[in-house]
C-alpha cells in the first residue's frame, strides 16, 4: 500500500501518532493515524503491517475512517499503566504506597506541572500478592499533560536509578475523553466530539 504525502517543497509522509511513550516501558496500546492513497481494508493493513514490523511489535486492530476525520491525538486524555515493584526496592507498607503515589507534589514532578498549575484527577491502586506490589497507575496523557510514571515512582519513593531500570512497567490503555467519557481510540467516531 502506498502512505500518502503532504504537498510542498519537502513532501513528508501522512502519519500521525499519540504521545511518545516513555523510554523502557512496555505498550499493548500505541496508536496512529495514517493516510493512504487509496483504500486498503484494515485485515490487510495489519497483516502488511506485521510482516515488515520488527520481533516484539505488533499491530494488533486497525480501522478506516474517513480522510476527513480529525486525528485521534488531540482527544487522548488518560494513559493506564501496570507495574511491578519488589518488595526488596521500598520500605514502605501498602497504605504509605498508595498514599506516596497519590501525593500531587510527586504528581506535579512526574508530569512536568508549574507549580501554579492544576494537578489534573489521577487513580492510583496498589496490590500486595507476597513478595512483589503491583501497582495499577491511571495517569493523566496527551497534548495538555504527559506524566511518566518513572518519574512518579522516582519522586514519590525516592526509587534509585538501578532500582528503576529493573521495573516492569507496562502501558495497558490508551483512552480518549469524548463527550465527558473516557473510551479507546479505536471506539471514537469518525466525528469526534468533545
Amino acid at each position: 500500500f502506498k502512505v500518502s504525502y503532504s504537498r510542498g517543497f519537502n513532501p513528508q509522509p501522512k502519519f500521525s501518532f499519540g504521545v511518545a511513550l516513555p523510554v523502557g516501558l512496555e505498550s499493548e496500546a500505541e496508536y496512529a493515524d495514517v493516510w493512504l492513497d487509496e483504500w486498503v481494508s484494515p485485515e490487510d493493513f495489519i497483516q502488511a503491517c506485521n510482516e515488515h514490523l520488527p520481533d516484539g511489535c505488533k499491530l494488533l486492530e486497525a480501522k478506516s475512517i474517513p480522510m476527513n476525520a480529525p486525528s485521534f491525538a488531540p482527544f487522548i486524555t488518560l494513559s493506564v499503566y501496570e507495574g511491578l515493584l519488589p518488595k526488596v526496592f521500598v520500605r514502605h507498607s501498602l497504605h504509605e504506597i498508595e498514599k506516596a503515589l497519590s501525593d500531587e507534589n510527586a504528581l506535579r514532578l512526574a508530569c512536568r506541572l508549574n507549580s501554579g498549575s492544576v494537578v489534573v484527577a489521577h487513580s492510583v491502586s496498589v496490590v500486595d500478592i507476597g513478595e512483589t506490589f503491583i501497582m495499577h497507575l491511571e495517569l493523566p496523557d496527551g497534548q495538555k499533560s504527559h506524566c511518566r510514571p518513572v518519574e512518579l515512582l522516582r519522586a514519590a519513593l525516592n526509587l534509585s536509578d538501578d532500582a528503576l531500570a529493573q521495573l516492569r512497567i507496562v502501558k495497558r490503555a490508551t483512552l480518549c475523553k469524548v463527550n465527558g467519557m473516557l473510551v479507546s481510540p479505536m471506539a471514537l467516531p469518525d466525528a469526534h466530539v468533545e
